[in-house]
């Protein structure tokens, strides 16, 4: 019994192995998948402000169209103001002349305003994109090694499995059963140490009679509390 009770342990073992390996290899870590979201916040933001400069360029020129139809405008009319032939026709030419000019001079500071905008646009996209590339880098750098490390764990488990199949043939298929059984109803944990006459697994206190006959190893004998077989341990 006590060559099948140390099988069954070296089994426990590889399962549980295996369980975290699969466990492993079902997700991206945390600070990689944050890693992830920062890169692409920072190229949704450099993407934003591009659309926002084709935009200030886009009202530039429409700007530019109507400051060009503005000049001429003042220009016409500083030329009819020369042919004019009587007072009225003279103050509504230089209402005109006024209306224009005040025209130009609002779409010039637009125009202004907005080639600062892009000038400040610019100089936020040069740094975005610095940021970007550092990102995409970090990120790039955090998920090879998370490949590389899947491809261990694979390699791993693969192993695990054979070994896993070969301590499932030194087990007794009935102690085997048993164990499969409580395993089920116990996060794959059906065996517990016994270590200083407390089960390990639910940390309740053993009798002092089970403690003696888990030191001879010549039967199955199970927690009181969490149902696990109990496995002497050698250290106590």
């Amino acid at each position: 019994m006590r060559a099948a009770l140390k099988a069954l342990r070296d089994y426990q073992d590889v399962l549980v192995r295996i369980a975290e390996l699969d466990r492993l290899l079902s997700f991206v870590p945390a600070e990689i998948v944050e890693m992830e979201k920062e890169w692409k916040a920072v190229q949704e933001r450099v993407q934003e402000l591009k659309e926002k400069r084709e935009t200030k360029e886009a009202e530039i020129k429409e700007r530019e169209i109507k400051l060009a139809e503005a000049t001429e405008k003042s220009q016409k009319f500083e030329k009819d103001l020369h042919e004019v032939t009587n007072s009225k026709e003279y103050h509504a030419v230089l209402k005109e002349i006024d209306v224009a000019k005040k025209q130009i001079h609002t779409l010039e500071e637009e125009i202004s305003e907005r080639r600062n905008d892009i000038k400040e646009i610019d100089g936020n996209i040069e740094e975005l994109t610095t940021l970007e590339k550092e990102s995409g880098e970090k990120h790039g750098t955090a998920m090879a090694k998370h490949q590389e490390a899947m491809i261990e764990n694979k390699e791993e488990k693969g192993e695990k499995e054979l070994v896993k199949d070969k301590l499932a043939q030194d087990v007794p298929v009935d102690l085997r059963r048993k164990f499969e059984r409580i395993a089920a109803r116990r996060n794959g944990v059906g065996l517990a140490l016994c270590v200083s006459s407390v089960c390990q697994a639910c940390h309740v206190r053993v009798r002092q009679n089970i403690v003696d006959q888990l030191r001879r190893f010549n039967r199955v004998i199970t927690c009181d509390s969490c149902k696990r077989i109990l496995y002497f341990a050698d250290t106590e």
